[in-house]
């Protein structure tokens, strides 16, 4: 049974993953042993026998040489789902994989990458009240809370009956959903798959777009949520709102979900900025993928896009080997990725390498049983170069154990390229490659399950590093603003008065381990700008499962209006997108890169960024300051936050009676004691270095503050 079970898989799999791409000459694919002509003759055999209709069906783009009939390649099976010119995403049963060459006018196949889903207080520490409370007469516009700006945001699901998303009226602010995976009723868009709807047709069916994962709902409030009575309001709360539950199997649906937000704004006439948290680890790096480029094509004046970092700065999923002519072989070892069915568990490795223009690599796979502390080397290396080929898979027989083992090369814009896929039942495996060169050449290895990679203390293997971290999807485009995340808040409060702390190591404001690192493989600086990203406060689902571990606020069991924290960029990028709609709302026209000019310019630097001279690749410019760059846009001399004064690793607090005693304060400082909703429990004025200890305990800031700009903030737990 589980021979069987493993051989099915392993042939799903591999059609998802990749088995069977053929090189760019018309109708060849190639093996380690000889190439074969892949004929029409052969398609219509194989389209004769897929049978089954519970056969997975996958999505392709094909680039032709003229524009397609929509029953063009119907005879096979094969639907044509959209199309723009000669490019055409279509949709066909995962057999035909192989044979998608044998189409009349095909000139190149893509194939989808998997995706994967990543402000009371931050509303302080990124100085967005201020921008909310903006006056006369200094803002002739303010104050800037969003408005006539369309927030459009790509996620898993939405609940747009949470009070952070109703007017006053308790009408949904949401102006449409798209679910692209909500196959239930006949497609009602030019897109041919999904279903739209708009606001009064999201008031009648509260329920549509909410079968997702918990992600979106949170993203949203974030960037736009309106429960000013809460106290968890978001960034840019009189913003319109759109929403897109996106096709996490593919990547494909991201490009039309961008198109159709930007749709929605063309219809409104408003400027309009998008937030994905979502990103991948496989993919050059670079800004030549599919999706890098076209976000880099829609995006211009008054359309921006923003995406997460990821969450994989602290993973060890990358490996740089800097190849010498001829020199001995360098390799890596993958970290397997578990996978469980009522059946049975199976383990796969799947890793990214790519190469430099042009230069041609060598590679080979190995297979170590920890176990018995056995090597099982391949020494046959297979020439990896800018040529399209399947290498016929492999079956390992390793005592009794099998393992199947599949290696294809498919190069972009003339990057060799390799992405190496195993399976197997045996948790004591480790599947390793081994590279080498006749030229001098660089190599960049991903695991894209994001585990680390190891070195095993084995000679000549290398272990994972967290450089060029970034993801792709959120962070490695052109014009993408990247957000990276700083830790705001490392203790809460649970709405049954229990007290989460962070971990010893969660020291406030500095950079969060996990936060994403550059820089792009071209060599660009990434991420753009950080944000908080730890314990952020935003609304949750109603139809969430998992309350009793992620409530916060208000009571539990309160059946609705919840809300709960989030950590990672994905929460950072949509309060980065929430700003980016005040600065729409203060110039329309705004460009990416007159975007990320403002945010960088305007940034916060402390003890924790360092001076930040120029961006890097850890913290961007520096931590987002809205109002400063509300500011810059409009021309306005800099209320950027000062840096940290120099004494403040020599501040002291002290407990006497109901007083709080703090020493060594900068000249004509004053202080401002707020819990963790952003609510100012005491403060003093004038040159008081002390502050009376409020009734409520538990954990609060401590904010100093110089001619009425924060240059200090401490958290502090109070106790009675």
């Amino acid at each position: 049974m589980k021979v069987c079970y493993l051989f099915v898989m392993t042939i799903c799999i591999t059609a998802f993953n990749g088995f069977g791409r053929i090189p760019s000459h018309k109708g060849y694919y190639s093996t380690k042993k000889v190439e074969y002509r892949v004929s029409k003759a052969h398609l219509i055999r194989a389209a004769k026998d897929v049978q089954s209709e519970k056969e997975p069906t996958q999505k392709a783009i094909l680039y032709t040489r003229r524009q397609l009939f929509p029953e063009a390649y119907s005879e096979y099976g094969i639907k044509i789902i959209n199309q723009s010119g000669c490019k055409a995403i279509i949709e066909y049963r995962s057999s035909l994989k192989p044979f998608l060459y044998a189409l009349d006018d095909v000139i190149h196949v893509q194939y989808p990458r998997q995706l994967y889903s990543v402000l009371d207080t931050t509303r302080i520490l990124c100085r967005i009240n201020d921008a909310h409370s903006a006056s006369l007469p200094r803002y002739t516009s303010g104050p800037y809370k969003g408005k006539n700006v369309l927030i459009g945001i790509i996620d898993t699901e939405f609940d747009t009956r949470h009070p952070a998303f109703l007017d006053s009226n308790s009408i949904t602010r949401f102006i449409a959903i798209w679910d692209q995976t909500d196959s239930l009723k006949a497609n009602n868009n030019k897109y041919n798959y999904g279903t739209i709807k708009n606001t009064s047709e999201l008031s009648s069916d509260t329920l549509f777009g909410t079968k997702g994962h918990f992600h979106g709902t949170l993203m949203a409030a974030a960037a736009t949520g309106s429960d000013i009575q809460s106290g968890f309001y978001g960034v840019a709360p009189e913003a319109y709102l759109a929403g897109v539950c996106y096709d996490y199997s593919n990547d494909f649906s991201l490009m039309d979900a961008i198109k159709w937000i930007f749709s929605l704004a063309d219809s409104l006439d408003v400027p309009c900025v998008i937030s994905m948290s979502i990103g991948v680890a496989s993919g050059p790096h670079d800004g030549t993928s599919e999706l890098d480029a076209q976000i880099d094509n829609v995006s211009g004046p008054g359309r921006i896009i923003v995406g997460a970092a990821g969450n994989d700065g602290d993973s060890r999923t990358h490996v740089l080997f800097d190849l010498k002519a001829d020199s001995h072989p360098q390799g890596t070892w993958i970290t397997p990725q578990s996978n469980t069915s009522e059946k049975d568990t199976l383990y796969s490795f799947r890793v990214d390498v790519w190469g430099e223009f042009q230069k041609s690599f060598q590679l080979s796979t190995q297979v170590y049983n920890s176990s018995t502390d056995s090597l099982h080397e391949d020494t046959n290396f297979l020439t990896i170069s800018s040529r399209r080929s399947m290498l016929e898979p492999d079956t390992l027989f390793l005592n009794g154990d099998t393992i199947r083992l599949y290696v294809h090369s498919d190069p972009l814009d003339s990057k060799p390229h390799a992405e190496i896929l195993a399976i197997t039942n045996k948790p004591e495996y480790h599947i390793g490659i081994r590279v080498k060169s006749t030229k001098d050449t660089r190599l960049h290895c991903w695991n894209v399950y994001k585990k680390s990679l190891e070195s095993l203390d084995m000679k000549d293997f290398i272990g994972g590093d967290n450089n060029y971290s970034i993801n792709e999807v959120g962070g490695t485009a052109k014009r993408i603003i990247a957000v990276g995340s700083y830790l705001g808040r490392s203790a809460i409060k649970l709405w049954n008065g229990e007290l989460v702390a962070g971990a010893q190591t969660d020291t406030v404001l500095k950079l969060a381990g996990f936060s994403g690192r550059g820089p792009t493989v071209d060599g660009r600086i990434k991420p753009d700008i950080t944000a908080p990203g730890n314990r952020v406060f935003s609304a949750m689902s109603s139809h969430t499962d998992d309350y009793g571990k992620t409530v916060y606020w208000p009571f539990h069991p309160q059946p609705y209006g919840w809300y709960g924290a989030a950590t990672g960029t994905s929460i950072s990028a949509p309060i980065v997108a929430g700003t980016i709609a005040l600065l729409l709302q203060v110039n329309p026209q705004l460009s990416p890169e007159q975007v990320r000019t403002a945010l960088q310019a305007s940034a916060i630097k402390d003890q924790f960024t360092g001076s930040l001279e120029s961006p890097d690749n850890s913290w961007g410019g520096g931590k987002l300051n809205t109002i400063g760059a509300i500011d810059h846009v409009l021309g306005l001399p800099s209320t950027t936050l000062p840096r940290q004064f120099k004494t403040h690793d020599k501040l002291l607090i002290t407990y006497k009676s109901e007083q709080l005693y703090i020493k060594n304060l900068p000249a004509k400082a004053t202080l401002e004691l707020i819990d963790l909703r952003g609510r100012v429990l005491q403060s003093t004025y004038g040159v008081e270095n002390s502050i009376k200890k409020p009734q409520a305990g538990g954990p609060c800031i401590l904010l100093c503050k110089v001619d009425g700009q924060t240059v200090f903030s401490k958290k502090i737990i109070l106790t009675h």
